[in-house]
Order: structure tokens, then C-alpha cells, then sequence
């Protein structure tokens, strides 16, 4: 049927009906056009799901809460793959390498030298934690804690991470203060290991004070 004899029968049905039958091809129409327009709200309504209503923070690897307010044990027990354990181990006692560095300069040392630090020496622990980590069998690397008092005063302890199950420390992180003859005081960055009963020093690097006393640590 040709357009204008279809609008033409539809008006003379409307008259003589007084509007109480609808042409059956304008239901037909309606109906089509509700379909399209359900299934055009319900394109987008998946697509806004997949897509926009997700918040940033599902998209990251970590952290997935704050790592002040949880113990490492408590976290690795949300993660069930080998090689995002040792991931997450690292970047877990890294940032806590940060924080517990930052407890022990105090407010003075720490506007010093508390960048040279994050930049130079934090680095370096953290390609040891990546050694650990990669090197560690599954049950230590999930029963590993990390203390939270760093040595005041004259101490070297920034912190250690020691196995639960037996008490007993696996990496010591420390920090001495030297002073060569004729120069100033630096800062030597060190750590200790368990397999060499904690004797040697491995070294991660210096960072220069002053020739002025520093003052103790966490001061």
C-alpha cells in the first residue's frame, strides 16, 4: 500500500470509529519502535555497567586496602597465585621500608634526607625483597611479618621481617651512622640475612649528613 493511501485509510478509520480502533499496521509500528527503543536502552545500559561504573581502584593490582590498617599475613591470605604473592610481598614491605624509614629519621633527619632516600637507597631494599621473595618457599612467604619500632637513639634496627611461626628474623634492614676522619657524618644503608647468621653487611649506599652532629634517631 502506497504512503498517502495508507495515512488516508488510517484517518478515515480514526473518523468513522471516532477513535476507537486503531489501524492494525500503526500498532504494528508502535510496537516496533518500543522494541528498538528497549533494546537501544539495554545496549547501553550494559555498556555503562562494563565500563563506566567501574571505580579506579579495580583496575589496580594494589593496594586493595590500606596497608597501615593490615598485617601482611592477613593479606597474603586473600591471594592464591604463587607469582602475585611474591608481587604483592614486595611492594607490601617496600612501602613499609618507607614508612618505618620515615619513623626512624624523625622530623629533622627525615627533611634532609628522606628523598635522597626514597630515591637512591629504597630502590635497592626493594630489589633485595624481589630476591626474597623469589627465592622464598610459599609457607615462609606467607608467614612473614615485619616489626614496627624502629631503634631510637644511637640503634641501627629500621626494621625486620622474622618468621611467626618460630620468632625468628629472616632480614634485618639497618641503617649506622660513620664518620670518616677528616669528613662528616653519612648515613650507611645495610642489610643482614639469616643464611650468614646476620654477620655480614651487605651494603645498599651512604647518604651524607653534615659535618654538624645529626640528631638521634626518631627525634
Amino acid at each position: 500500500m502506497s504512503p498517502w493511501l495508507r495515512k488516508a485509510t488510517s484517518i478515515l478509520i480514526t473518523v468513522l470509529t471516532l477513535g476507537i480502533v486503531t489501524p492494525p499496521y500503526i500498532l504494528h509500528n508502535e510496537t516496533a519502535n518500543q522494541e528498538s527503543l528497549s533494546r537501544l536502552e539495554s545496549e547501553q545500559a550494559v555498556q555503562f555497567t562494563s565500563l563506566d561504573y567501574l571505580e579506579p581502584e579495580q583496575t589496580e593490582i594494589y593496594p586493595p586496602i590500606s596497608w597501615d590498617e593490615t598485617s601482611w599475613q592477613a593479606l597474603s591470605e586473600t591471594i592464591f597465585d604463587r607469582e602475585l604473592l611474591g608481587e604483592q610481598f614486595t611492594a607490601y614491605m617496600t612501602y613499609q621500608a618507607k614508612v618505618q624509614a620515615q619513623r626512624k629519621f624523625g622530623t629533622v633527619i627525615g627533611a634532609r634526607v628522606g628523598d635522597e632516600y626514597d630515591q637512591v637507597i629504597l630502590p635497592k631494599f626493594e630489589r633485595v625483597l624481589t630476591d626474597f621473595s623469589r627465592d622464598a618457599d610459599e609457607a615462609l612467604l606467607r608467614h612473614v611479618e615485619v616489626t614496627s619500632n624502629p631503634a631510637p637513639g644511637l640503634g641501627e634496627k629500621i626494621y625486620h621481617l622474622y618468621d611467626v611461626r618460630s620468632g625468628e628474623d629472616v632480614v634485618r634492614f639497618h641503617v649506622r651512622r660513620e664518620k670518616p676522619p677528616q669528613d662528616g657524618f653519612w648515613f650507611s644503608f645495610h642489610y643482614h640475612k639469616r643464611e650468614d647468621q646476620f654477620q655480614h653487611h651487605h651494603e645498599l649506599g651512604k647518604i651524607y649528613w653534615d659535618k654538624n652532629t645529626p640528631p638521634r634517631w626518631v627525634s
